[in-house]
């Protein structure tokens, strides 16, 4: 399975493998950690997510509510944001509005117990960039935070001034 998700991934960096680290050290071009906001209320959600990239390059930055959310946004670059839809503070359409309004707008996941057409076409029509639904699988969060990278990388997800 991880073979077939490297593979997966290695096709969309444009054709490329994913390098492995050599002896155990990043490549000078890539960023040794990257932050992920995971913004949830739920311990048991926090608690599995953090074990899931607990190996991976990922450096998990933790919110409670959509306060918190922004302030943390406003003062660091998140490539992705894990945001849970029943975040405390506001609606999570209001949420992910105001969170795209940022300058450095993180590729938004919406943490739902459901994903249907309706809600993927709200998440769309408010900016998201897709929805991870519970029981969280570490291959499909990991494949899901991997392409929300890319996707932000490209410019795809909206207004932000610092690339990693």
């Amino acid at each position: 399975m991880k073979r077939a998700l490297a593979a997966i991934l290695g096709k969309l960096y444009l054709g490329k493998q994913p390098r492995e680290p050599e002896n155990g050290r990043h490549h000078p071009n890539e960023p040794v950690s990257l932050n992920l906001l995971l913004a949830s209320a739920d311990e048991e959600d926090r608690n599995g997510l953090r074990r899931i990239f607990s190996a991976t390059r990922w450096r998990v930055v933790e919110a409670g509510r959509w306060a918190e959310v922004l302030r943390l946004t406003d003062q660091d670059v998140f490539p992705v944001a894990l945001c849970d839809r029943e975040l405390p503070g506001m609606d999570w359409r209001d949420g992910v509005r105001q969170l795209r309004m940022g300058h450095r707008s993180p590729a938004i996941i919406l943490l739902s117990t459901v994903a249907d057409q309706y809600l993927w076409e709200e998440l769309v029509s408010v900016g998201a960039f897709d929805a991870l639904t519970r029981p969280f699988r570490e291959s499909q969060t990991l494949a899901m935070i991997e392409f929300a990278h890319i996707h932000w990388k490209t410019g795809l997800t909206g207004r932000r001034t610092d690339v990693r």
